[in-house]
Formats: structure tokens, C-alpha cells, sequence
């Protein structure tokens, strides 16, 4: 007897979901007028716009300054137009073994080692999402390059038909959004879908 054998393909695209108070940056070197583009689309009065436009002109490269898929920023009210947190996509690969599963990346990640963190609250969740397994780590830090504590939620998605993963790393300075943020990062890690490469 024979049959297909399942084959593997390195991420090739992705599509992802996000509420309306979610909006994508542009990455370095932004056309100009950018800024009110984007606060256009996530604050609702004048006021509300300035402030997100100079928050965005101020953060801008703090958060592209890493190469991500994407980057967006997240504004709860768009009364206030107030920037609250942040949204990273990224593509995790490894050459240590031949497809990045989720056990061999928890064994990677937990204990966790960072040096350059205070770690107060972390917490380490497997389950799965439509586009596969999943890692689900919330986590309350200090980095020291920022001193500022920041709550983090990461998914960590590891597609069947992919060699490797996409990374969703939600974070919000404003603790008392923790739970909101929590939230949304599952409500958009259930959007995720994921092309492998070669595809059509």
C-alpha cells in the first residue's frame, strides 16, 4: 500500500484580522503625513487625532526599529485618541531542527534565561487556533533598556503545513488593560491564516 506523504513548506504569507481599534503601521521611512493617516482611522475627534499623531510621530521608530511583518498599535478609545499598546508579526525560523514544532520551541523558551529582563508574572499555555498549535505566553516585565513595565501576550503559532512559525507579540505599558488586551490578542490570533510557500 502506498499513500501521500504530508509535505512541509516554509511560510509563504499570511492574512490577519484585527478589531477596528487596531491600526497598521507603515515601516521605516513612512511617506510623509503618514501619522494623520493612520489617526484618522482610530480617533474620533480633532483632539483625539493631534494626540495620536504626535504619539505616533514619537513612537514610530521605537516600534519598527526591529524588522517585524508587521507592526500595529492599538487605541482602546478613540475618544482620547490615547496609544496603549502595540502589535508585532513576526517569522520564527530555526536551522536546529528541520520543522519548528511547539514542544521543541517551549523546551527553548521555558525556563525562561533573558538576562535583560525582571520578570514578575509569566505564564506558559499550549492550545490551538485555526491556523494550528499554539503557545500562549503572558508575561509582566521590566526590559532594561525601557524600565517601564509592560504586559505581554505572545502567540506563538506553529501551522502543520509550515516548516516554521509566525509570532504575534501584543503589549500594553497600561496595566489595567491587561485584560482587554488579553482579549483582543485571541479574538485576532484566531484570524490568522497562514500560506505556505509555493502555494497558490
Amino acid at each position: 500500500m502506498s499513500g501521500a506523504v504530508p509535505t512541509v513548506a516554509p511560510l509563504g504569507g499570511y492574512t490577519l484580522g484585527a478589531p477596528g481599534t487596531w491600526g497598521a503601521l507603515p515601516g521605516p521611512n513612512p511617506p510623509a503625513g503618514w501619522e494623520e493617516g493612520v489617526a484618522a482611522g482610530l480617533a474620533d475627534t480633532d483632539d483625539a487625532r493631534g494626540l495620536l499623531t504626535r504619539q505616533l510621530t514619537v513612537m514610530h521608530s521605537a516600534l519598527t526599529e526591529q524588522p517585524h511583518l508587521a507592526v500595529a498599535v492599538w487605541v482602546p478609545d478613540p475618544e482620547t485618541g490615547e496609544l496603549c499598546g502595540a502589535l508585532a508579526v513576526d517569522h520564527l525560523i530555526t536551522d536546529e531542527v528541520p520543522v519548528l514544532t511547539r514542544e521543541y520551541y517551549r523546551s527553548k523558551v521555558e525556563p525562561d534565561t533573558r538576562s535583560y529582563v525582571e520578570m514578575f508574572h509569566r505564564e506558559i499555555e499550549e492550545l490551538d487556533v485555526p491556523a494550528g498549535p499554539a503557545l500562549r505566553v503572558n508575561e509582566i516585565v521590566c526590559r532594561d533598556e525601557a524600565q517601564v513595565i509592560e504586559e505581554f501576550v505572545i502567540y506563538t503559532v506553529f501551522p502543520p503545513q509550515c516548516t516554521d512559525a509566525v509570532e504575534l507579540t501584543f503589549s500594553t505599558p497600561n496595566l489595567h488593560l491587561a485584560e482587554l488586551l488579553a482579549a483582543d490578542a485571541a479574538a485576532i490570533a484566531e484570524t490568522l491564516v497562514v500560506y505556505p510557500e509555493g502555494s497558490a
